[in-house]
């Protein structure tokens, strides 16, 4: 296999993945290809284009996507680091952890304040 080039098995098994975690409806484009890094090492980079979605993201709920997906290559026999970057529109709004205690606040009733009579 040359360098520049994903095997099929791989190169499918990456597309499942970001598809299983993001959902086929948030992803405009996959963009699969092996290089080298900053260090001369052989990776494989991985480009993501995402859809603009009007709520916010939550990728906190997507920490062990990159995890999952290097364990499953390296049980193909692809030892290449994924790296994974991901565009979002410039309008794309993602959940901070700040957001989700917010939320949670707010979503919560408030206490009975009633002073006995």
């Amino acid at each position: 296999m040359r360098l520049e080039s994903v095997a099929p098995d791989a190169d499918a098994l990456i597309r499942r993945t970001l598809n299983t975690w993001w959902g086929e409806a948030q992803l405009a484009r996959i963009d699969i290809r092996a290089d080298v890094d900053f260090d001369g090492d052989p990776v494989i980079y991985i480009d993501v284009d995402h859809i603009y979605d009007p709520d916010p993201l939550d990728t906190g709920a997507r920490f062990g996507m990159l995890t999952e997906l290097r364990d499953a290559l390296m049980e193909l026999g692809e030892f290449r680091f994924p790296h994974v970057r991901h565009h979002f529109d410039e309008r794309q709004e993602i959940l901070t952890a700040r957001m989700k205690r917010r939320a949670a606040r707010v979503s919560k009733p408030a206490p009975d304040r009633a002073t006995p009579g």
